[in-house]
Formats: C-alpha cells, sequence, structure tokens
C-alpha cells in the first residue's frame, strides 16, 4: 500500500474532514459557499456521500483542485492581503495528505522552525526567544518581502520532489502547489496583480498545505543557521536573530541577503519605517504580536505590547456596530456568544503572556463597552434599566 492509498481512503478523509470542521460549524462563516457551490453545512450534511466521492475520484485520478476563492483580509498596518480559501473537498484533501506526510518529514524538526510545526507554537517560541536574548540581548528582526507571493514554484518542486519521499503523492502536491485564485471581475484582476500577485508564481495563503509549503522552501535557510550556530527564530516568513553585540545583530542582514537570495527572496532594508529592525538590550522587541522586554527586575520578559493591545480592543469594539453585525449575520442569538468566544479566544492565545491578566481585565472593559454601544444603538435607555435588565445584557 502506498501512501497515497493511506491518504485517500475514506477513513482518512473523514479524520481530515473532522479536523476541517472542527469548531466552525456553528459559525455563520459555515453557510459560505466556495468555488464550487458548496459550504461546511451543505458538505456535512452529506458527508458520507462526499467523502466516498473524493476518494472515488482520487483513486481513479480523476480528482481536480479548485480555483481559490480570494478574501481580502486588512493586516494590522491597515493594508489588504488575499487569503485564498479551498473548497471543502479540496481542504480536506489537502488535510489528508499533512497527515499522511508530516510525521514523515525530519527535516521540519529543527531549532530554528517554530511556525506550523507539532509540539511547538507561538508560545514556545517566544519563550525560546526570551531564553536567547537572556543570553545575547541584541536583536535583530525582519521578515521575508512578499514570501509566499514570491516563492519560486520550479525550485519548490524540486524541493518536493527531493525532500517528500513519499512519491505517490507528488502529482497531488504539486497539483496544489499550482493552485490560482478564481476571478470573478477584471477590477479584482487588476487588485490582485497591484498586490504582486502573479498566475504561475508564489504560493497562495489560505490552503491547509500552504504552511508546508513555506517550510519545505526555507529548510536549507534553516539548515544553515543550525551549522552557523546562530541563535535565530523562525515563524513562516518572520525571523529574529539574537546577538551580543550592536555589530553582530547588524552583521544578520547581510546574512539573510545571501542565503535567502540563493532562493530568490530578499527581506526589507534596514530603515525606520520597515520590519527590518534591530533592537538594543534596553528597547523591547517585537516578535509575533507579543514583546520581549526588560521588567522592573532587569529580567526579559514576554508581554502584551501597547501596539497589540490598541489592535486587539479595536477587534473588540468593532462589533459594537449594528450594520456590521448584520453583515456578519450575528444577529441576538449569535452577538453574545461571539462576543464572549472572541474575548476567551484572546484570554487563551496569550495566556503565557506576563501581563497576562491586564488583558482579561481589559477585555471585560472592552466587550461590556461595546454591549453599552449595541444598546444605545438599539434606543435602550441605559438608565430606566432594572438591575436584571442590566445583567441580562450583560453590562454589570
Amino acid at each position: 500500500m502506498t501512501c497515497l492509498d493511506d491518504a485517500i481512503k475514506p477513513s482518512a478523509l473523514k479524520a481530515a474532514w473532522t479536523k476541517v470542521a472542527r469548531g466552525k460549524l456553528n459559525k455563520s462563516s459555515a453557510h459560505r459557499q466556495g468555488s464550487d457551490g458548496h459550504s461546511l453545512q451543505s458538505f456535512a450534511l452529506r458527508l458520507d456521500d462526499e467523502i466516498a466521492g473524493i476518494s472515488g475520484r482520487l483513486r481513479q485520478g480523476r480528482y481536480k483542485f479548485s480555483p481559490l476563492d480570494p478574501h481580502f483580509v486588512p493586516k494590522p498596518d491597515g493594508r489588504p492581503r488575499v487569503i485564498c480559501a479551498p473548497t471543502i473537498a479540496d481542504r480536506v484533501v489537502q488535510r489528508s495528505i499533512l497527515d499522511v506526510i508530516s510525521s514523515r518529514q525530519t527535516w521540519m524538526k529543527n531549532p530554528v522552525s517554530y511556525g506550523f510545526v507539532a509540539d511547538k507554537g507561538v508560545e514556545l517560541a517566544a519563550n525560546k526567544a526570551v531564553e536567547y536574548r537572556k543570553a545575547k540581548p541584541w536583536v535583530f528582526k525582519t521578515d521575508i518581502t512578499k514570501f509566499f507571493d514570491c516563492v519560486d514554484r520550479q525550485l519548490l518542486s524540486s524541493k518536493i520532489e527531493q525532500q517528500v519521499r513519499q512519491a505517490s503523492l507528488h502529482p497531488l502536491i504539486l497539483n496544489a502547489m499550482k493552485c490560482e485564485i478564481l476571478i470573478k471581475h477584471p477590477s479584482q484582476e487588476t487588485r490582485i496583480k497591484k498586490m504582486g500577485i502573479h498566475v504561475g508564481q508564489g504560493v497562495r495563503q489560505g490552503m491547509p498545505l500552504s504552511p508546508f509549503f513555506a517550510n519545505l522552501f526555507l529548510a536549507d535557510f534553516d539548515k544553515t543557521c543550525v551549522a552557523k550556530k546562530l541563535s535565530v527564530l523562525r515563524y513562516a516568513d518572520d525571523l529574529i536573530f539574537f546577538g551580543s553585540s550592536q555589530a553582530e545583530a547588524a552583521s544578520f542582514e547581510a546574512f539573510c541577503a545571501t542565503e535567502l537570495g540563493k532562493i530568490k527572496l530578499v527581506i526589507p532594508q534596514l530603515t525606520e519605517n520597515t520590519k527590518t529592525q534591530i533592537y538594543a538590550p534596553d528597547e523591547a522587541a517585537e516578535f509575533l504580536g507579543v514583546e520581549l522586554a526588560l521588567n522592573i527586575h532587569d529580567e526579559y520578559e514576554v508581554r502584551l505590547g501597547q501596539k497589540q493591545l490598541d489592535a486587539i480592543k479595536s477587534t473588540i469594539y468593532d462589533m459594537g456596530s449594528l450594520t456590521a453585525l448584520r453583515q456578519r449575520q450575528l444577529d441576538v442569538s449569535r452577538f453574545g456568544n461571539s462576543i464572549n468566544s472572541r474575548v476567551a479566544a484572546y484570554v487563551s492565545a496569550y495566556d503565557f503572556c506576563r501581563n497576562r491578566n491586564q488583558l482579561e481585565a481589559s477585555l471585560k472593559d472592552w466587550a461590556k463597552a461595546t454591549r453599552t454601544r449595541i444598546a444605545i444603538a438599539l434606543g435602550i435607555n441605559l438608565q430606566s434599566l432594572s438591575a436584571d435588565g442590566r445583567w441580562f445584557l450583560g453590562l454589570d
């Protein structure tokens, strides 16, 4: 039995479906249709038939990945980026492929890469960064310019064929790599091109296999970092190096230019207004949405910075608009659960930060303020509300 057989059998596809659908079936987005007309909800209603059909087409070599549905999502700096949503069937197939190959890729387990690697993640990366900074307090922080959009497909294809030894899966993996965006209108095509996304180039963000492609494409870069015994962490295209002096920190710019240049990638120049920065020992260094900073005892710790707190506050406050809630199909029966879930998710995501209690207290205040805005928008006289009424609306 080949790895392809393992990935396309109904039991494997159903296990992949469970991961794809986990925690999403009760959300409004579960009704959103993909480019093939299916949603999570419609797929779930015909689950056994859908799985059997996918398995049969894969076994007969007739399965084709569908075009990706583009969604324009603002970055923290306000500029848009495109997240490309595969169909539900394509997500299931790609997830099943990942389940089969991930544990077999020994190159993925290295001391540099922390993004989308089993048993790692943001918390471990942040804690490791603090450990490195205690020994080497100078920081060089950067990211790879338009990384996913600039991945050279020919180079990536070679890496897939060389590193992924499960050859029976190569055709499917290579076809997933070549997935393109579904263009619904000429203006949309123009907008996408202006963002630096071109047919035949790069890997589209949003596919289950995209993080795997990223780690594979940068595996040799990680290997070089390990060979040179550098104190460095990589999370997808975010890079942070630690040095004993300003000169050592500055030297990492040339290192990145040389090593990433080998695979046709670049980083922003070291200037004031780019993501490439050097932080002195007494400066808080940003990494993965948190800060590596000195506390009152002159010890480095992980904490949420004011910029990130402001961004979270804005996200909660954005739920205080009736128009926005209607657009998201969050009626009275869903609004409370949605805001409570978002608060809980932020607390859980940043539980490892030293100022976690501050975040939790602030989130409760922001959620209360958001509920108050909704009540006022509905014409409710807050002054005349009874104690029970205030409790019911979550205002106490």
